[in-house]
């Protein structure tokens, strides 16, 4: 999945391909926020579920009686179902027999039914970009474009590979307008696996008996190939997708006032604004809403990752209990004592979110957007907060982050290293499973040109050799030297 942006915020251009990993670097006010923030803007909602309302699992069990609620039942009659039904008829003996399938050689017209069925998705991707991009910045269509951009305008492309389908919008008139190239799926592959107990049971009624047990098989196959070119159209998409704004320890800080100050103005919910002198971007919003509503019974699959962060960064249990007038606390705990969060070092309260995300909010296949992660983190707990940031990739979690610090910049860099040495991560004090592969980690360079006054998204090299490729730290630490040799000889001159 790859986004591409012209003229937007302070970014001339650029393109950034989401991988497990993704990492921007760059000066203050590049662009590195907006990038992230446009990632969760298209990102963070439910897109990947099937068109065909019953999960699997049920549809396996279930009578026939239930076929009633799929949409495609009221397609039955398409040409491109008709054709299909023929077709599977002919070879039904053949494919009882057979692993896979390609798409192409299923009939056209089934074909380019099931694309017309998958555009419905890239078009819901539109629709919820036309409130979710204004929304999300806290901010009009017209003010997101890059100042200095003479046509006052922006473009954003999202591009899925395999199968390839393209969206790209842009303000015309203060609405988004769209360019949509739909998916095809002429290029893909079938599994049968999951079709086998259905092909079989088709087999046997046979479509020109026509009993009433045959339309129903058809249904289930039609779907069950549905749901395998649809979970390929966007396999590339996660979940949902979680966003973690930069001065977490200040919003969480104020976040209670905010909700205090909401509930009582609620009498007058509609004949005032609720909080008429703050304006919030719709991603601190939902990271507040995210606090608020967070159900601390819900275990997620990522819990250990989070007491792994707990005992070698905050060395004591962060947690939430809900009050008497149901609001949510955030606690930090030690052996000795347990403190209310405005009580705690700006370390921990920094910590919390991200920790209490992990333990019930994410969970494996979502996106976790987290900026400045090692903010208020000495170096030594920046290289144990790059050491969970592995585990959370390794268990399948997928993360993006902007960070200024060379030191956690680095020991992501080592981490990649080390995928070529599985007899050095033991040594020093690793698991097995404590690497990062090159390929995994995208790192995005927002450099910035004072001619343009914008930035230019540059793709930086992963590589064993070398890790991550980083320059604009190496270039500031080079100036630093240079200027401690430089004191060394006019300290030893004005000696002399």
């Amino acid at each position: 999945m790859k986004i591409e942006v012209k003229d937007f915020g302070p970014i001339i251009e650029g393109a950034v391909e989401l991988k497990p990993l993704t990492i921007f670097v760059g000066p203050n006010g590049s662009g590195k926020s907006y990038m992230a923030m446009l990632m969760y803007t298209l990102l963070h909602q439910q897109l990947s579920g099937s068109i065909f309302d019953i999960p699997f699992s049920v549809r396996r069990d279930a009578g026939s009686h239930l076929l009633g609620y799929y949409p495609l039942r009221r397609h039955i009659s398409d040409e491109g179902f008709l054709e299909f039904q023929e077709w599977l008829s002919r070879h039904i003996e053949e494919l009882q027999v057979r692993s896979t399938l390609p798409v192409s050689d299923l009939p056209d017209t089934f074909i380019r039914m099931l694309e017309r069925y998958a555009a419905l998705w890239v078009d819901r991707i539109v629709s919820s970009s036309e409130s979710e991009l204004p929304r999300c910045f806290g901010s009009e269509l017209s003010l997101l474009s890059r100042k200095t951009n003479t046509n006052a305008g922006f473009s954003v492309s999202m591009k899925h590979s395999g199968p390839e389908w393209c969206v790209s919008i842009y303000p015309d008139d203060n609405k988004l307008k769209s360019e949509i190239t739909e998916p095809s799926f002429s290029s893909e592959t079938l599994s049968l696996d999951d079709l086998q107990i259905f092909l079989s049971g088709f087999n046997q009624v046979g479509l020109r008996s026509m009993t009433s047990a045959a339309p129903d098989l058809l249904l289930f196959i039609t779907d069950e190939i549905s749901r395998q070119l649809f979970g390929q159209m966007l396999r590339q998409l996660p979940k949902l997708g979680y966003y973690l704004p930069a001065a977490r320890s200040g919003i969480l800080q104020s976040h209670k006032l905010l909700a205090s100050a909401i509930v009582r103005r609620a009498p007058f919910a509609g004949i005032e604004p609720l909080l008429p002198s703050a304006r919030l971007t719709g991603a601190v919003a939902d990271f507040i809403s995210g606090l608020l509503t967070m159900d601390s019974d819900k275990i997620s699959d990522l819990f250990g990752i989070a007491e792994f962060l707990e005992g070698e960064i905050a060395k004591g249990r962060i947690y939430t209990e809900t009050t008497s007038i149901e609001y949510p606390e955030i606690y930090y705990e030690t052996q000795e004592q347990r403190f209310l969060l405005h009580q705690t070092s700006s370390m921990v309260s920094e910590l919390a979110p991200l920790v209490l995300y992990l333990k019930h909010v994410v969970t494996r296949g979502d996106l976790l957007i987290i900026e400045e992660p090692e903010s208020h983190l000495h170096p030594a707990n920046q290289r144990n907060l790059a050491r969970g940031i592995v585990q959370m990739i390794r268990s399948g979690l997928k993360v993006m982050l902007t960070t200024h610090s060379d030191y956690f910049l680095s020991q992501l860099s080592n981490f990649v290293r080390l995928s070529a040495l599985e007899d050095e991560r033991a040594k020093r004090g690793y698991n097995e499973d404590d690497y990062l592969n090159p390929e995994d980690v995208g790192c995005y360079l927002f450099e910035w040109n004072d001619e343009e006054s914008g930035s230019v998204v540059r793709e930086l090299e992963v590589s064993v050799e070398d890790g991550i490729v980083e320059d604009e730290f190496y270039s500031v630490d080079e100036a630093l030297y240079d200027e401690y040799i430089d004191l060394e000889g006019a300290i030893a001159n004005e000696r002399k």
